[in-house]
């Protein structure tokens, strides 16, 4: 069984590395990985989105829509841009970060995401995570990786084996405070639908 993955940001979020640890904890439990990367005008704060796909045996690197089981959005424009990817009982983690396009529609930024959002997905609002220490995107993997099946252990040694020793202590906690957001749920991951809030 295959398991698809869509972190969906702007440029600097730390999308790609996101991709890069889920990527290494599916690869160090045995499973074929591919990793796919989208990064549109990232210097200029545009999108940027990373697919990972895992399983036993994974041919094309891209998933299509209604086929994603975890949309980690960085940022609110990106989750609305990608919700139409994920799956039935996929699974929403979404900060509520605005960054102002741009380019598209002049730089204006659309008011009613989460109405949108909450018409056609159940949400799920949790404690909220604050934008600090740019750890945001490790912490949101932490809280995506319990669903996944993946275990604290496998996201600690995924660290391990791709960030700097001096930063490492840092995105450990960040990893393991994603975490406990995932166990606090006490939901199964087939109804699991987070929006983590920040301010």
């Amino acid at each position: 069984m295959i398991k698809n993955v869509i972190i969906a940001g702007v440029g600097g979020q730390g999308t790609i590395f996101a991709g890069k640890i889920l990527g290494t904890m599916a690869y160090q439990t045995g499973l074929h990985v591919k990793i796919s990367e989208i990064h549109g005008m990232s210097q200029r704060g545009g999108s940027v989105v990373t697919q990972v796909r895992f399983g036993e045996h994974v041919y094309a690197p891209l998933a299509q829509a209604g086929e994603v089981d975890v949309l980690i959005a960085l940022e609110e424009l990106e989750a609305l841009r990608y919700a139409s990817y994920l799956k039935e009982n996929g699974i929403l983690l979404m900060c509520n970060c605005r960054i102002k396009p741009t380019a598209s529609d002049g730089g204006i930024y659309p008011q009613s995401i989460r109405t949108q959002l909450e018409q056609k997905y159940y949400v799920y609002y949790m404690e909220e995570i604050p934008l600090r220490d740019k750890t945001l995107n490790v912490r949101m993997v932490g809280a995506a990786a319990g669903c996944l099946g993946f275990s604290r252990e496998d996201g600690i040694k995924a660290l391990e084996q791709n960030v700097a020793a001096e930063f490492l202590e840092k995105d450990k906690k960040a990893f393991l405070e994603g975490w406990e957001i995932y166990e606090q749920t006490q939901k199964s991951p087939a109804e699991w639908r987070v929006v983590c809030t920040t301010n």
